[in-house]
């Protein structure tokens, strides 16, 4: 008796060497499952290490000692400035290995506490900042604000695309009387294209 089978002097050869086959053919579907379930699993780990490796990350951006340039002409220390009244320079640079989509910028008034501040009337939308901002890129983001005399308390948002279409936000909120930007914030954007 084989496998719960009880032979008689009937069962030929032919018989076991199709049953011995239909065994080998099941075991190898589900190796051959197995398989392919790994190299699904495999390919999907490329394409997020593709997709990280192509990843905008899109940061305001201070360093005293570097400068940026604004109307082909004025040379601007790498940091928040009102190089004159009504126009606010902040920099951002793109840190990240791919590059930034469609960079769409927000600013908000902030008090001197960090809080929000009715000073602007509400957020204001830069707007579309420029088509691409590539890697290891700064571009200045110039904002007219009417009365502004010196760098001001704001929060900046950023939304942009990397180049899977994927959108990323980042968020900072620049305090003048600590001379630097807080709560630095960067993740996927939670609003659909």
């Amino acid at each position: 008796m084989i496998l719960g089978l009880e032979f008689s002097d009937d069962v030929g050869p032919m018989t076991i060497v199709t049953l011995s086959l239909a065994i080998v053919v099941i075991i190898g579907l589900y190796l051959t499952a197995r398989s392919l379930k790994q190299t699904q699993n495999e390919i999907g780990l490329s394409r997020a290490a593709v997709k990280e490796a192509h990843r905008p990350v899109v940061v305001p951006f201070v360093d005293s000692g570097r400068t940026l340039t604004i109307a082909s002409t004025l040379l601007l220390p790498a940091r928040p400035n009102v190089p004159h009244p009504g126009l606010l320079v902040l920099p951002v640079k793109n840190i990240g290995p791919g590059p930034a989509l469609q960079l769409e910028a927000t600013i908000e008034g902030l008090d001197p506490a960090g809080e929000r501040s009715g000073a602007w009337s509400g957020a204001r939308t830069v707007g579309v900042v420029a088509t691409t901002v590539g890697a290891d890129e700064m571009t200045p983001l110039e904002i007219e604000l009417s009365g502004v005399g010196e760098v001001p308390g704001f929060g900046l948002s950023l939304v942009y695309h990397d180049v899977a279409g994927k959108r990323w936000h980042t968020f900072a909120r620049w305090i003048p009387n600590r001379d630097r930007y807080e709560d630095l914030a960067i993740q996927p954007d939670t609003i659909s294209s």
